[in-house]
Order: C-alpha cells, then structure tokens, then sequence
C-alpha cells in the first residue's frame, strides 16, 4: 500500500453496478460505503478510461447521490464534500487495486466536515480489516 496511492474516478454505470452486486457496504448516517478489490480486467477497463498508464498502482473511486438527498444543488454539494474527503482519506489507507462507490446520504449536506471524516475513515477501517479478504471476490 503506497503513501500517496493515486484515485481514478469510476464512469460508466456498469462499474458502479458490478461493485453493488460483488462488494461489501457499511453505512454511517452520511455515507455508505461499497468496496470490493477488483479484478485485473476491470481495472484495465478503468485505467483506459481515466487514460493512467497501465503499469501504475491506484485505487478506483466513484461518487453518487440520488434524488432523496435533495435537488441537484445538494446532490453536487453532497459529492464535491465526499470527492474531497475521499482524496484526503482513502490515498493512505487502502491498497492498490480496489474499487470504491461512496454514496451521499441526506445528512451529507448539513454535517460538518470533520464527522463526515471519521465515518469515512471508520468504514474504510471497517471494510478492509473486518470484512475483505485481500484476493477479489468471484
């Protein structure tokens, strides 16, 4: 695991909805978090998109928010927040090769910055150590 492990941003729909289906989640009030250590060809896939050369470690990141969050001032609002923590957390604290989908909760909107922090380090802390195992689930 690097020090300063770069994100690609997860796309296309398929994507989102491959780490749904495989991955693991835990919720906190203002986020939930879904993880799963992709397999090789679906982080080739990412890599082309995001146009990273093939070689280079990273982890794979993408935001979301539906419409119960609020109009789409608060969705947007609600993802910068979460784009922001998740490049200031998850670069020293998750191993090369997996992919995350943080999803904006209501309560992303109005909580302060530094609580949304610590749920975003607890479920990260969460998903890795308690949940994952290293390998890519089948």
């Amino acid at each position: 695991m690097a020090a300063s492990l770069p994100l690609v941003r997860l796309k296309t729909r398929s994507q989102f909805l491959k780490i749904a289906a495989k991955g693991r989640k835990f919720v906190r009030p203002t986020l939930v978090l879904q993880a799963m250590a992709l397999p090789d060809q679906d982080q080739a896939r990412a890599k082309r998109l995001a146009r990273v050369t093939q070689h280079q470690d990273c982890a794979f990141v993408g935001f979301t928010a539906s419409k119960k969050v609020g109009k789409a001032v608060d969705r947007n609002r609600a993802k910068r927040r979460l784009s922001a923590l998740a490049h200031e957390v998850l670069p020293s604290r998750v191993p090369s090769g997996w992919g995350f989908v943080i999803i904006a909760r209501a309560a992303a909107v109005t909580t302060n910055y530094d609580q949304m922090r610590t749920e975003l380090i607890q479920a990260v802390t969460h998903v890795r150590e308690k949940r994952y195992p290293e390998k890519p689930l089948p």
